[in-house]
């Protein structure tokens, strides 16, 4: 999840990213976090479901897929 925050805030660094509600499942080669992330921008606040589909590959997780619903 981290990714996600650094890529926002490169791209919009007045942006404030909070992730609640973390769920994850995994096999022995794949992972799927589930979770709700706000965004924060000035006096602009947007929420969003979102899904994220990792592939282990020997230490690390490479992100595969991400699926964001606005709530």
């Amino acid at each position: 999840m981290a990714f996600i925050t650094e890529l926002e805030f490169i791209r919009f660094p007045e942006r404030n990213i909070q992730l609640e509600n973390i769920e994850v499942t995994h096999s022995e080669h794949h992972g799927l976090a589930i979770y709700i992330e706000t965004h924060v921008t000035g006096e602009i606040t947007t929420k969003r479901k979102s899904s994220a589909i990792f592939l282990f590959d020997k230490e690390k997780a490479l992100w595969l897929h991400l699926i964001e619903n606005w709530i």
